[in-house]
């Protein structure tokens, strides 16, 4: 017999977005009941509809939980393939991963430089640590890391002393057993 859920399951809806003049879709997921004014939160579909809003028109497509609502979504993105569709604003399929077929070569190796800088396992390393040796703190972050230390020394006292198992009456007397059991096996071994 199957146990009903204590946990209250957060409602969500899916939404269809068309486009009138141009015949194109947009199909979103909203979590919570039904918001007559949202619109989305796709940017390139946003642009779109700021420009001409009365050529757009809206329908809820299903109602239900969250965690259902992103995979009805999701199926339906995937079934037109969205991400690439020209008849759709989606930009992917439901998943984290986005296609940007829009962008410049000039444009790509901006974002692919932004990248490099930014990860430390493409950077040359003598370099940074050359960089680093020569390095000294100021009195400032000198005294700020001190302050810091001695706060994160005194939240962890802190925690350990409310934390501690020996204020459990429980914990104490099952230590106090155990002592007394070491104790009794100490003074019958007779090998010191």
């Amino acid at each position: 017999m199957a146990v009903p859920s204590t946990r209250k399951e957060s409602k969500g809806y899916v939404y269809c977005w068309t486009d009138l003049r141009h015949n194109m879709f947009y199909v979103g997921v909203k979590k919570g009941s039904f918001d007559q004014n949202y619109i989305t939160s796709s940017k390139f579909f946003n642009e779109e509809y700021q420009k001409r809003p009365n050529d757009f028109q809206r329908s809820i497509i299903s109602k239900g939980t969250w965690e259902d609502s992103l995979v009805f979504e999701e199926k339906i993105l995937r079934s037109v393939n969205a991400a690439t569709n020209k008849s759709w604003y989606n930009r992917s399929n439901g998943s984290k991963s986005f296609v940007c077929n829009g962008h410049t070569e000039e444009t790509r190796e901006k974002m692919s430089k932004t990248w490099r800088k930014k990860n430390f396992y493409n950077c040359d390393h003598e370099k940074a640590i050359a960089a680093w040796k020569g390095s000294k703190h100021t009195e400032t972050s000198k005294q700020k890391m001190s302050d810091s230390r001695k706060k994160h020394r005194e939240t962890f006292s802190k925690r350990m002393i409310e934390n501690n198992p020996m204020k459990n009456p429980k914990s104490v007397a099952k230590m106090l057993e155990t002592r007394r059991r070491n104790k009794e096996r100490k003074n019958g071994n007779t090998n010191g």
